[in-house]
């Protein structure tokens, strides 16, 4: 609808008439209207805490309140004691105390420390906070705490008859009897054992390593005993105790006691602390090798047993260090492998931005150009370097060619493919009665119809029978190894050629077929394999295999599946040998129940 405006013209008399009628009207016009009264207390604090205690005084804490319910600065504090709970009922006739603080904004941490209060006695507090028009809060949460008895100045007596025993590869066992609260009378308030690989004395007692779960004590003259845990096997260690009493007046050092734990046989170990991260990323392992007499690990760290190295390391038998000098970025590690006297290591790329294969030739990372993609696959074959992944493809070109070959100059494409649009991917290279084995997730090989696995000669590519397929589609293959003359595949499939496999089968030069019998069946993926003593050893994301229980990782003898002891609590991705020792790496925590910061070594 238009709106329409009327025009009136008035004249300059009756406009001074109007102006001056409305300039006395306006003394009438309110202009501060009279705020509306403060009905709304501070809230009721909730979280009142005694956290300390003297012989005379307890420390309270607690979150400031506001002075309209959490909002705002209150205006002031009443805190008050009693020798029993503290009610409204009872609240006017318990102790207030003096000098309370000036509150805090709402929200911030307020201490104060009741003073004057007798010791040894139990008291109870409560708190009410009001604002500036005198709105008292309701009562706080009640707390109680005991103040300190007198110091008596007498410590415990030193314990002079401590034994160790029982040596275990894991644990020793340790004996005394009990001292006192004040020498040898009464009951002490809590002991302090600790060991070290060093002789314990007064000047190293802070630096050796405290156990934790001690018994509480029992009176003196009781005899102790205590299983130290978590200790590293075939090696020696010494054992010492202080004792305190509840005024923390601490005991000399014990007698000093030296034992060794005996050899690990068919248990995990750990490497010292593992591999850590700066951040709160989960580090991993993702793979392993041997390289100059040293172990290798790759993967996503910082820090391997606490030493800076990021994201390869080298164990040379005693210790870690970083390996290598100078930036690799901060892509994890995929996989290294040892090549005509150096060290390369395969990781992701950003868009092409990044090179994935550097080679250390000794004294710096060189990056070897020509090949972009993200590089799982590292081995050499014959006179060539073989590189795998997924979206592989050389400098300058976009089509993915999955695997490809470095001559020493520049880089071929061996020509796998994928249908439905797919990059062809290699997760695993072998070599197998004289042939290149590339296996991962493709559909063609140099125009030969493949599912996942193919064998290449140096200049063509045949299928494995049928290879390997997941129910209707082609299977995902992992992880090769070659074992008891035939060749070993791992992943997550079916059916291996026309015979039932799940997740693992061998091919002995013309079929397929499971390993043990077809109704043993691996439950979830197998992403690594190696041989160690005689036995294959598969580490994945599996938990049993048919009936048995096998925490992600497994040995197969020939004919019967076994557990590697308790295993790990969470998947192994990378597997080899090393000094005769077998080495898992992975995401895991643990391995055998004990802690294991993802790599461990199995003892048998």
């Amino acid at each position: 609808m238009m709106r329409r405006w009327m025009i009136v013209r008035v004249s300059m008399p009756i406009l001074v008439v109007v102006l001056l009628i409305l300039s006395s009207c306006s003394e009438d016009i309110p202009t501060d209207p009279k705020p509306l009264p403060d009905n709304t207390p501070p809230a009721a604090i909730t979280n009142l805490a005694a956290t300390y205690s003297t012989m005379n005084s307890v420390t309270l804490t607690w979150t400031a309140p506001g002075d309209d319910g959490n909002t705002g600065t209150a205006a002031q504090y009443d805190i008050r004691y009693a020798l029993s709970p503290i009610t409204e009922t009872n609240w006017d006739s318990a102790s207030q105390v003096s000098s309370e603080p000036a509150p805090k904004a709402a929200g911030a941490t307020e201490i104060f420390a009741v003073s004057g209060l007798s010791e040894d006695t139990e008291y109870c507090f409560v708190v009410k906070t009001a604002d500036e028009e005198s709105n008292w809060s309701a009562l706080s949460n009640i707390v109680c705490r005991r103040t300190q008895p007198p110091d008596d100045g007498t410590p415990p007596a030193a314990i002079t008859d401590l034994i160790a025993s029982d040596p275990t590869a894991r644990s020793v066992t340790l004996t005394w009897t009990a001292p006192g609260d004040d020498g040898t009378t009464g009951t002490a308030y809590r002991y302090n054992i600790r060991y070290s690989e060093s002789l314990i004395d007064e000047a190293n007692w802070a630096s050796a390593i405290p156990v934790s779960g001690e018994p509480s004590p029992q009176s003196g003259g009781s005899v102790e005993h205590f299983i130290v845990p978590d200790l590293l096997a075939n090696t020696g260690y010494y054992f010492a105790i202080k004792t305190c009493d509840e005024k923390l007046n601490y005991s000399d050092l014990s007698n000093v006691v030296h034992t060794s734990t005996t050899p690990c046989f068919g248990c995990w170990m750990p490497f010292g602390l593992g591999m850590t991260r700066a951040d709160e990323i989960d580090p991993g392992v993702s793979t392993l090798a041997v390289h100059d007499g040293q172990l290798i690990a790759g993967g996503n760290f910082d820090y391997a047993d606490g030493v800076p190295a990021h994201r390869v390391a080298a164990w040379d038998g005693n210790s870690w260090s970083p390996f290598g000098s100078g930036p690799i970025g901060d892509y994890g590690v995929n996989v290294a492998a040892p090549y005509e006297g150096n060290l390369l290591i395969g990781r992701g790329n950003d868009n092409g931005t990044l090179l994935p294969i550097l080679k250390w030739n000794g004294g710096t990372w060189l990056a070897m150009g020509g090949l972009n993609g993200c590089i799982y696959a590292l081995a050499p074959y014959d006179t060539l370097l073989i590189a795998g992944g997924f979206s592989v493809y050389r400098t300058g070109e976009r089509i993915p060619i999955g695997i490809a070959a470095w001559n020493g100059s520049y880089w071929s494409d061996l020509g796998l493919s994928s249908g439905h649009g797919q990059s062809p991917v290699v997760f695993a290279i072998a070599e197998y009665a004289g042939k290149l084995i590339a296996a991962g997730h493709f559909t063609n090989a140099g125009g030969v119809a493949v599912n996942s696995i193919a064998a290449w000669d140096g200049s063509s590519w045949s299928a494995l029978g049928s290879g390997l397929m997941n129910g209707s589609y082609q299977g995902l293959i992992s992880a090769l190894a070659v074992y008891d003359g035939n060749l070993i595949a791992a992943g997550r499939f079916s059916t291996a050629g026309d015979s039932p496999a799940i997740n693992i089968a061998a091919w002995n030069g013309s079929s397929w077929s499971p390993l043990g019998q077809e109704s043993v069946a691996i439950d979830e993926g197998i992403f690594a394999l190696t041989v160690h003593k005689g036995r294959l050893i598969a580490g994945g994301n599996f938990t049993s295999i048919g009936s048995l229980t096998a925490n992600y990782i497994a040995a197969w003898d020939g004919s019967t599946w076994s557990a590697l002891g308790d295993g790990t609590n969470n998947i192994v991705s990378a597997l080899t040998v090393y000094e005769d020792q077998l080495i898992a790496g992975g995401s895991f925590t643990a391995a055998g129940g004990y802690p294991a910061n993802c790599i461990a070594t199995w003892k048998d």
